[in-house]
């Protein structure tokens, strides 16, 4: 539970910094929605270092986060999200490592400038995408 507990403070406090709103707790994660890609790619940044700088790598309790994002128009039904954007962001979270930020090209296309390095890892095969799909991720 204090890893949880960690987890969750350092999500929402980079929500409430960055305009997020938290869509759902998933039991081990967080669906979120921004109005702005760039705010949501500055939160993931924000997250994955934070998390890096708790804990040590030996720690039985060590914190590691996958974080996928993906831009579009969710369908919204009640407080819930669905659609095309969140399947993508949910599988690129499912393709992540630990300690990873995946970004689906549509994210990329709309960021007006980007503060972080990106670095594609070309095309991708993810559940329920007929096709492969370009992935990027943030640079270590």
């Amino acid at each position: 539970m204090r890893v949880l507990r960690r987890h969750n403070e350092i999500v929402r406090d980079a929500l409430r910094q960055f305009g997020g709103s938290e869509v759902k707790h998933t039991g081990d994660g967080v669906m979120a929605s921004f109005g702005d890609p760039q705010r949501a790619l500055q939160a993931a940044v924000q997250i994955q270092d934070r998390v890096r700088s708790t804990g040590s790598d030996d720690s039985p309790d060590r914190l590691m986060v996958r974080i996928g994002l993906s831009a579009g128009e969710p369908i919204q039904e009640g407080a819930d999200l669905f659609g095309v954007s969140v399947n993508m962001a949910s599988r690129l979270c499912d393709a992540a490592g630990p300690g990873e930020v995946y970004l689906a090209q549509e994210l990329i296309d709309a960021l007006e400038s980007h503060a972080v390095e990106i670095e594609s890892l070309g095309l991708l095969a993810l559940k329920g995408f007929d096709e492969p799909v370009p992935v990027s991720r943030v640079a270590r």
